[in-house]
């Protein structure tokens, strides 16, 4: 049996279940990326995921990471990411 039609409407907010292959983006804009990242809690996995490795790879403060991840403060973020590295 196949599975039912997804609704679809606008202003609607999907979950992404797959990354783009081949380095292609994955969301439209800094808009839409910046909508998503509105959904996730502030301490959620994903962005502690993020925020380490924009950190790992760039020389942005924690300052910048956490206000384009709309994470909480800086430190918050860094304590998150900590624990979140360390498993707890």
């Amino acid at each position: 049996m196949a599975r039912q039609l997804r609704l679809e409407y606008a202003g609607a907010i999907y979950r992404v279940m797959s990354w783009g292959g081949r380095q292609e983006a994955i969301s439209l804009d800094d808009e839409d990326r910046r909508q998503f990242l509105k959904t996730r809690r502030k301490g959620d996995p994903l962005k502690m995921e993020l925020a380490a490795e924009i950190r790992k790879q760039t020389s942005m403060t924690m300052a910048w990471i956490a206000k384009e991840l709309n994470a909480g403060a800086p430190n918050s973020v860094w304590n998150a990411m900590r624990r979140w590295r360390s498993g707890v």
